[in-house]
């Protein structure tokens, strides 16, 4: 599986990015980058507002804190 498509997204998805884990996520806001995340692996965070889970692509080459990229 590869990085989710912005075709796929969810209407209000203004940001997508990758957790260490190799996990996609849509955000509403803009998420900042957590070295320290969920289960000691880097994460993305926001203040407030919808996030949701995409599929897990475990053969990413991506570095995860680099990954976020604004609705085009």
């Amino acid at each position: 599986m590869n990085k989710p498509k912005w075709n796929d997204a969810p209407k209000w998805a203004k940001y997508l990015a990758m957790d260490d884990d190799d996990t996609w996520w849509w955000y509403e806001e803009v998420p900042s980058w957590d070295a320290y995340g969920l289960c000691d692996e880097g994460a993305w965070a926001v203040q407030s507002g919808l996030i949701d889970a995409a599929i897990p692509d475990r053969g990413n080459l991506i570095d995860a804190s680099e990954s976020m990229e604004e609705r085009p």
